[in-house]
């Protein structure tokens, strides 16, 4: 339960400026920057339903699904949090 609630205090802090994040590093070339994080995110989407499929086949538990959720979005959080920039990166 705990992992959960860290879960969504990462997800909360990094919502507010990935958002932005875009405008911020390439101001004008933010709907390409969007697409491309959108295109990864997207792909992350389909692996994760492959993933959580196999394993519920394996366990026939939803919490491993959740572990493995939470784990990646605290990791993703912290990769954000220590390594993202605003600063303008593209012309």
């Amino acid at each position: 339960m705990i992992l959960i609630c860290i879960t969504n205090l990462f997800a909360g802090a990094a919502a507010g400026g990935f958002g932005v994040n875009h405008a911020d590093i390439g101001p004008s070339t933010t709907g390409t920057l969007v697409g491309i994080a959108s295109t990864f995110g997207m792909i992350a989407g389909v692996a994760g339903n492959v993933v959580s499929g196999y394993v519920l086949d394996i366990t026939d538990s939803w919490l491993l699904v959740f572990h493995i959720s939470a784990g990646l979005i605290v990791i993703g959080g912290l990769i954000y949090l220590f390594w993202a920039s605003d600063q303008k990166q593209f012309d």
